[in-house]
């Protein structure tokens, strides 16, 4: 697997990236916001000149699987993102090692570690 993102649930991806990541941490790249109807959530992607990149997540409604972050924290680290070449099997291992899964649905698995720490797998043969 290979690290991709740190995903970072806002309130408003605008408002996050031109208040806090453009100026106050250099970031100078967000792509397109795309909505995610079977998530309920809104997501973009901030990347600064390291290649440093950041998942940003908006809840759409109540059923946003970030809402509780959101309301707990006003926000704050979601998950780390990694994107497989062996999907199935890259799940089934986090599996046997104790995390939990989540979600696993098109592709994307979403497990929580014994130290409750939460891990996006992406299938890198469908998504990238």
């Amino acid at each position: 697997m290979e690290f991709h993102h740190i995903g970072i649930a806002v309130s408003n991806i605008e408002k996050y990236y031109y208040e806090i990541l453009k100026p106050l941490f250099g970031f100078n790249n967000l792509s397109n916001i795309i909505t995610n109807q079977s998530q309920n959530v809104k997501v973009a992607f901030a990347e600064n000149d390291n290649s440093v990149r950041f998942e940003l997540i908006e809840a759409i409604d109540d059923k946003s699987p970030v809402i509780k972050i959101l309301k707990r924290n006003n926000g704050g680290l979601y998950h780390l993102g990694f994107i497989s070449n062996d999907f199935e099997d890259d799940v089934s291992k986090l599996r046997k090692n104790g995390f939990f899964l989540i979600s696993n649905k098109k592709g994307v698995a979403f497990l929580t570690s014994p130290s409750f720490e939460t891990y996006e797998i992406i299938n890198g043969s469908i998504y990238w």
